[in-house]
């Protein structure tokens, strides 16, 4: 009777053990809980996006593309490592004071205290991005603006978007593409949605010659094609 219930119980344990440790500890979730903010594993910043599509967004390289936030913080920190410029508006001015301290050299981030110098705030630098974060306040009047300076080829990035459903309609109504990312993300104990709304022309280049590449936790596997013939009688 306990060899069955160790035959029964011991794997479904074990899978259960691994997936829980990629969570904590190789994605970093219980060092972002430990330190009460957004970080991977090594302690390096991250979006407060799910972890599905943090790792997607490794998966394409930015370093020639302008970005704009909607809201700062390590995602900030996160977007300067990976870009040429990131642009970034805040309308807490106590979070302002904290984020510009740390600011990048090839990232800025401005205050604004009325509500239309916040949402129109890509609309007076006077140019368009490759990529636009909705991740602040007032993310529907967002989205529309975010639609005007979105570049041919860029993407725009809307967290909690399954909270912040009519500015999803918004973006998915003029024709991007639009790519759901649920699952857990830092400092939560739920899941959530982050949505990816891509130009119809989209080209941001992949980071590396293998997409997708292997993520955190996954289990490299080569010579995919050979084993799977061998399911097959030969011919």
């Amino acid at each position: 009777m306990i060899r069955k219930l160790l035959r029964h119980w011991f794997p479904a344990w074990t899978t259960t053990f691994r997936a829980c440790q990629i969570l904590a500890r190789e994605l970093g979730l219980l060092r972002s809980c430990r330190e009460g903010q957004c970080v991977d594993a090594q302690g390096d910043c991250i979006p407060w996006y799910t972890y599905p599509a943090i790792e997607m967004l490794r998966q394409w390289d930015f370093r020639q593309c302008e970005v704009f936030e909607y809201g700062s913080g390590n995602s900030t920190q996160f977007w300067a490592k990976r870009a040429a410029k990131v642009h970034a508006i805040e309308e807490n001015a106590g979070w302002y004071e904290r984020v510009r301290s740390r600011m990048p050299a090839n990232a800025e981030c401005q205050l604004a205290r009325k509500r239309q110098q916040y949402i129109n705030a890509p609309l007076s630098l006077g140019k368009s991005f490759d990529v636009i974060v909705v991740d602040g306040r007032l993310r529907e009047a967002c989205a529309h603006v975010a639609l005007q300076v979105l570049r041919p080829g860029g993407l725009i990035i809307l967290d909690n978007s399954d909270w912040y459903h009519s500015a999803a309609e918004v973006l998915r109504s003029t024709g991007l593409i639009q790519v759901d990312f649920t699952g857990f993300s830092p400092l939560n104990s739920f899941c959530s949605t982050t949505s990816f709304f891509l130009h119809r022309e989209f080209r941001i280049p992949s980071a590396s010659t293998r997409q997708p590449a292997p993520g955190i936790g996954s289990v490299a596997i080569s010579r995919v094609d050979s084993v799977d013939f061998e399911c097959f009688d030969a011919e």
